[in-house]
């Protein structure tokens, strides 16, 4: 796992510089080498984190006590104007009584 993590932060490191001197030569194939290189080392980066995901842990034992919640009559641009202000994508949608009727989120279902 360090290997890989070393490997990724010096993929990001060597993405940054193909962009500068890419820009500052004028070597312009060198500015989607760059993109496409910090792109490779993120996400192997990410993958590795995932894979040494501690063991035992539960999603229930991380979980959030307090979702955000928002009433089935709310309409859309009331929401989405709530998302971007508390900087949240997942919403509990609720009915009158307040339980559970869904999930609201910024992604379609399978997307």
């Amino acid at each position: 796992m360090y290997a890989a993590l070393i490997a990724g932060t010096t993929g990001v490191g060597f993405a940054f510089l193909f962009a500068v001197v890419g820009v500052l030569n004028f070597q312009i194939i060198l500015v989607p080498l760059a993109f496409f290189v910090y792109g490779a080392a993120t996400t192997e980066s990410r993958a590795v984190l995932v894979d040494e995901l501690p063991e035992g842990i539960t999603v229930g034992g991380i979980a959030t006590r307090e979702a955000a919640s928002v009433p089935a009559t709310t309409s859309l641009a009331s929401l989405g104007d709530r998302m971007l202000r508390e900087r949240t994508t997942v919403h509990v949608v609720t009915d009158e009584s307040g339980a559970a009727v869904g999930v609201a989120s910024e992604r379609r279902p399978g997307a």
